[in-house]
């Protein structure tokens, strides 16, 4: 009688086939991975704009935020030292707008040197002083630069910013001299004088004239108008004023519509003297 045979099991010693669980699960877990960075790449962006945009949301009105804020002062306009520029603006004051002299002092004037001191500018003169359809006051105003830095003038009112420039040294210009004023007398067609106060003159009467060497009361005569120009300034403007000749005085003739040096009261306080005004 013959034994039954038996079924070969597996050889000894070789390992049994693997099962597909462990890899799938290890392929599942780097997609999973993958998906996660992808998702905080994307997500970050988003929360930085999110943040950026609550800021600009939450700033202040007429203060720069981070979105239009200029990155330096280098995006201004720029004008050299010793020029000249003319602003107008229409200023909202209200029902009851001021003199144009009150309306100046709404008006700041701030100037960031490029060596820490002083001014940057100087306004030389606002004229018109017109109310418009709307209400609003016309105001002009005649700038002077003075010295390298930033030079701005805000209304004060909404802190609407009138002028802002950059100024640069002057190329062909000298350097700001203050303290220098000059008088120009506009005798008529053909008659441009220089004022000669080298004798230092009690009145401008008293004064002669350079080119005619004859006393500024002989040449003008009582009660008529005459333009005088005033020269105070880096730029060196003429600013022209139309006066009057009452005996041995003068007298301005358009005070409501222009104030003059209205940032330089000493000089100011010598053509007031001159003038008898």
């Amino acid at each position: 009688m013959s034994k039954p045979k038996k079924h070969p099991g597996p050889a000894r010693g070789r390992p049994a086939a693997p099962s597909g669980r462990p890899r799938r699960w290890w392929i599942a877990a780097m997609v999973c991975l993958a998906l996660a960075v992808t998702l905080v790449a994307l997500w970050q962006p988003g929360q930085q704009r999110a943040r950026r945009l609550l800021v600009a949301e939450n700033a202040p009105p007429g203060t720069l935020s981070a979105t239009n804020a200029p990155a330096d002062t280098n995006a201004l306009p720029t004008i050299e030292s010793a020029q000249s520029v003319v602003v107008t603006q229409d200023l909202d004051f209200g029902p009851q707008p001021p003199s144009l002299a009150d309306a100046l002092r709404e008006l700041d004037r701030r100037s960031q040197p490029s060596d820490g001191r002083g001014r940057t500018f100087a306004i030389l003169e606002a004229f018109n002083g017109e109310i418009q359809p709307d209400g609003k006051m016309r105001v002009s105003l005649r700038i002077s630069t003075e010295k390298p830095g930033v030079g701005e003038v805000v209304f004060r009112r909404n802190g609407q910013v009138l002028w802002k420039s950059r100024i640069l040294a002057a190329v062909n210009k000298p350097a700001f001299n203050a303290g220098s004023l000059t008088i120009l007398y506009d005798g008529g067609p053909g008659k441009n004088f220089t004022v000669d106060g080298s004798a230092n003159p009690s009145s401008i009467l008293e004064a002669r004239l350079k080119e005619s060497s004859l006393p500024v009361a002989q040449e003008w005569a009582d009660g008529s108008v005459s333009d005088l120009s005033f020269i105070y300034s880096a730029c060196g403007c003429p600013i022209k004023v139309a006066c009057r000749r009452v005996g041995d005085r003068t007298a301005r003739v358009n005070t409501t519509t222009q104030v003059i040096f209205p940032d330089d009261p000493e000089a100011m306080q010598v053509i007031t003297q001159l003038m008898r005004w």
